[in-house]
């Protein structure tokens, strides 16, 4: 029986019953036209079958190349090379479903990769979608060989991505006063009133919850350094927003480590090193959607120096224009191509900032402090300042008497980020 396999087939009931009345015919014609449909239809077949047989042999090589000794011999170099990094991956997020598709992948890519750990901090979890599944599933499909058919095994490095739910409101509010008092700050005017500005206890601000959060994972990564052998000046803690749409490559997001933020030799330093490097965060801006133009998105975070705030009307660039300035004060004009260096700036974000770890976690300054210098820089509609220039602005002031290693922080250009779809 001839049978239709896909819409893209040839017509084969057409074809038979057309061979048929071709044998019908008389003369050289009728017979050439049979044998010609008879080729046809014998070619189809073939081309059908040799499709699924190419299908199982590229399974195959693909399995025996997963396996094979050059590719096992490549991923222990990888292994060697990033277990001389240390980069370690932080960031928070309100449930399971608010970390995007784009996060969990660039999460895998650095622990399959680079066996590099994440430390993911969840405000609620949520059952009916859970992120361990959905790791568990996003690292079969783009690491796992194809023979491999169990839904439930995971692999190995999937096991670096360590979810963790953060303590209730209560208790983070609790850690935050016990940190307030032994700093010296009388916690009972901020505790009768929330109007006082950038109140760290108010339980309703969204941006006083996710100093209180931020914090508390600092905190715990602080234990997690104690309990292991860490360098804290060649480590890296890249600090990042879980629900973006787009990540820097892992390539430069190592490459800024070693060449900006890790201490090199002095005989090989080539360059200037900073204790932070962020991420150029764009966002489309616009409404015309047959040219989509891109600007800057993080101003709330974002000063330049030596004071000018993007985030205040004072700033008096648009996304546009401040892109534009990231971008021209990066080049670099000893290059014929378009080569960046890193911006200075006194604070920034963009979604993905690299840190030094001593500076992030050696410092007393917190994400949760309570500094009347910080009500400069308090944004109209949050009610508080950013949480990124509260702990930058206290680095600042910490590192403010050491001449020779001034806090120091800077844009990538290069290193992009997308908060929302241009």
């Amino acid at each position: 029986m001839c049978q239709r396999h896909n819409k893209t087939d040839i017509h084969c009931e057409e074809l038979v019953q057309a061979s048929a009345k071709g044998r019908k015919m008389v003369g050289p014609r009728g017979l050439l036209l049979a044998v010609y449909l008879q080729v046809s239809i014998f070619c189809m077949y073939w081309s059908m079958y040799y499709k699924r047989w190419n299908r199982s042999a590229s399974l195959e090589s693909t399995r025996l190349k997963h396996s094979s000794p050059d590719h096992l011999a490549r991923l222990a170099h990888i292994e060697e090379a990033a277990s001389q990094r240390s980069n370690i991956f932080v960031g928070i997020s309100y449930s399971d479903k608010t970390v995007s598709d784009a996060a969990i992948n660039f999460l895998l890519e650095a622990a399959c990769h680079h066996n590099m750990e994440s430390y993911i901090l969840l405000g609620k979890r949520d059952p009916r979608s859970s992120l361990n599944r959905k790791i568990a599933l996003f690292s079969q499909h783009k690491y796992m060989p194809p023979s491999t058919r169990e839904i439930t095994e995971q692999l190995k490095c999937t096991h670096l991505i360590h979810i963790i739910l953060a303590p209730r409101s209560r208790e983070l509010i609790r850690q935050t006063t016990a940190r307030l008092v032994e700093d010296g700050v009388n916690v009972t005017s901020l505790q009768s009133s929330r109007r006082v500005p950038n109140n760290p206890l108010d339980g309703d601000n969204r941006i006083a919850n996710i100093k209180r959060a931020r914090e508390h994972q600092r905190q715990m990564l602080r234990d997690v350094f104690n309990n292991e052998e860490y360098d804290l000046e060649q480590s890296v803690i890249a600090v990042l927003d879980l629900d973006m749409f787009a990540y820097p490559q892992l390539s430069q997001v190592l490459e800024a480590s070693d060449k900006y933020i890790r201490q090199p030799q002095a005989s090989k330093q080539e360059h200037a090193t900073f204790h932070a490097i962020c991420a150029n965060g764009l966002q489309g801006v616009g409404h015309n959607q047959r040219e989509p133009a891109r600007g800057y998105y993080d101003t709330f975070a974002t000063i330049l120096l030596p004071g000018l705030w993007l985030h205040s009307k004072q700033a008096r660039m648009n996304q546009i224009e401040i892109l534009d300035w990231v971008f021209e004060h990066g080049i670099d004009s000893r290059h014929r191509e378009q080569i960046y260096h890193p911006v200075p700036v006194r604070s920034c974000f963009g979604g993905f900032t690299l840190y030094r770890a001593d500076a992030w976690l050696g410092s007393n300054c917190r994400y949760d402090s309570y500094n009347k210098m910080a009500d400069t820089f308090i944004g109209h509609k949050e009610h508080h300042t950013c949480e990124h220039v509260v702990l930058h602005e206290c680095l600042r002031r910490q590192f403010i008497d050491r001449a020779d290693n001034a806090f120091s922080i800077a844009v990538q250009p290069e290193l992009m980020t997308l908060w929302h779809f241009v």
